[in-house]
């Protein structure tokens, strides 16, 4: 297993080294040339803007700055912030928890409710509550997110009062507890967390678990251990589980890099404070050093989430074997 980790990891470098190089590259696609970019159109001195370009390195040949934004970057520096003057890194540090408290409750939850509903769903095949579930999946999963997000605000916000607007607290709580606190978080989370992001989620995840645990539950050995006498819930909880959940293993694994960046809409639309949020603002503003900062650090996580889905599966499944 050790071996495989080494292995594996040896390839995700070359990978991240092509991803370093297409993500600088973009920066060069920019409307206008780069150095628009760095020096906006305030500037009007010919002799200023050379002072900018020669600053920034804009005038070495494109091998060049790269090389040096690549070696800035394996000592931890992402550079500045056009917009804001401010080190990315610590800009994204400041985003980082507001984000994990809005996609790890979303991801627990989608999984806690997903894993059930697939299990029963496949085991009572074209059951009422088989087609209930069906149809719910097929629902939420066709159905955008930011469409979701909008009606909730519509219909729970804006007409009902129950839940609020926007952002993810109460702008001068009454007699702030930490209980109080607690629940107004809570009542925060339910349309980014638990509608925008859980009910896609759920439904993705219900239609993968039920599809590998009706495959499973097809098996030989599901048969030899029915003929056994073994009990159904035995057989389906301690047999047939833990191999269907290696396509669930792979979703998982890909929603690694969802913690920290993938939630820009449920965040947008919330006007949640997160990474997400500011990857969109950074767009916008065409702040390249953020854009480019937030691409790497997704990037990073993708090849972990996979490296992390592949180690799952020698404990998922003891036919596979990585030697």
């Amino acid at each position: 297993m050790l071996t495989y980790i080494i292995r594996r990891s040896a390839v995700a470098l070359p990978l991240l080294l092509v991803i370093t190089f297409i993500t600088f590259s973009m920066m060069h696609l920019a409307p206008g040339g780069l150095s628009t970019v760095f020096i906006g159109a305030r500037v009007r001195r010919e002799e200023d803007r050379m002072a900018i370009i020669r600053h920034f390195g804009l005038d070495q040949p494109f091998h060049i700055r790269y090389v040096r934004w690549l070696g800035r970057i394996l000592e931890g520096d992402f550079g500045h912030s056009l917009v804001h003057r401010r080190p990315v890194l610590e800009m994204i540090a400041e985003r980082i928890p507001a984000t994990l408290q809005l996609t790890i409750p979303a991801v627990l939850v989608s999984v806690i409710v997903a894993i059930p509903i697939g299990i029963l769903s496949a085991v009572k095949q074209y059951s009422i509550a088989d087609n209930i579930a069906t149809l719910s999946a097929f629902l939420f999963v066709s159905t955008p997110s930011f469409f979701l997000g909008i009606i909730a605000i519509i219909i729970f916000s804006v007409h009902l009062g129950w839940l609020p607007l926007s952002g993810m607290s109460t702008v001068g709580l009454r007699d702030p507890t930490w209980w109080t606190i607690f629940i107004d978080r809570l009542r925060h989370l339910v349309i980014p967390g638990g509608i925008v992001l859980g009910l896609g989620f759920t439904a993705g995840l219900i239609r993968y678990m039920r599809g590998s645990m009706l495959e499973v539950i097809n098996q030989d050995y599901i048969r030899t251990a029915q003929a056994k006498g073994l009990g159904q819930q035995i057989v389906i909880w301690k047999h047939a589980l833990r191999n269907s959940l290696l396509p669930v293993v792979t979703i998982l694994g890909l929603w690694v890099p969802f913690l920290l960046g993938g939630a820009m809409i449920a965040e947008v639309i919330s006007a949640w404070p997160g990474m997400g949020r500011l990857f969109v603002a950074a767009v916008f503003a065409r702040d390249f050093p953020l854009v480019m900062g937030i691409n790497m650090i997704t990037a990073a996580l993708v090849v972990l989430g996979n490296l992390m889905a592949d180690v799952a599966y020698a404990f998922l499944d003891p036919r596979i074997r990585y030697d």
